[in-house]
């Protein structure tokens, strides 16, 4: 439960530090306009509602530790290309792209997380484990992206702070996949 605490915890960094800072790189690195913005943020939000409607069927189908895994793998996906994706105004069709992923990363982990947060906890102490889980992978990260991320994002700029945010992504992803295919919780 503590590894899966952290795992969450590490994708929870990079979450908030994308939704801290990507609206900022879109209008000032990028040049987007508000309609943009908007169009940005929406794409990722409409597949996670999509997601969590259909999160029985898949969370039946693909299980808690793969849909943790692929929503680790898309978050470092897209951290990955954000790092890479030139400070154009015409790589907006790109954005919305990279974007899916967001509705990916965040519904997955959130539909398993919960799950595994509760499948986890004793008897009558479900709710405690998946409040332990929301604060880990949401609100600890929060406060966190938002003190350190401004300060790498004036001092560094914004693709040294996507580079971070998408090795810190891909360390989670990989320690992930390692313990649970190690313990038989993923089978390849």
């Amino acid at each position: 439960y503590l590894f899966f605490l952290l795992a969450v915890f590490m994708t929870g960094l990079a979450r908030a530090t994308m939704t801290n800072f990507l609206a900022i790189f879109w209008k000032r690195e990028m040049g987007l306009n508000i309609k943009q913005i908007a169009g940005g943020a929406i794409t990722g939000i409409i597949l996670e509602v999509i997601i969590f409607y259909y999160g029985p069927e898949i969370s039946g189908y693909m299980g808690n530790h793969w849909m943790l895994l692929m929503a680790q793998a898309a978050m470092a996906l897209r951290s990955w290309l954000y790092f890479v994706m030139p400070d154009s105004k015409k790589w907006y069709p790109a954005v919305l792209a990279v974007e899916l992923l967001k509705g990916v990363a965040f519904g997955f982990t959130h539909l398993a997380g919960v799950k595994t947060a509760a499948a986890a906890a004793p008897p009558n102490l479900q709710a405690t484990s998946q409040s332990i889980y929301n604060s880990i992978y949401a609100q600890l990260p929060a406060i966190i992206a938002a003190f350190v991320g401004a300060r790498l994002y004036s001092s560094m700029g914004p693709h040294h702070l996507f580079l971070i945010v998408a090795c810190i992504s891909t360390a989670s992803m990989l320690a992930f996949c390692v313990k649970y295919v190690a313990d038989g919780s993923i089978v390849i």
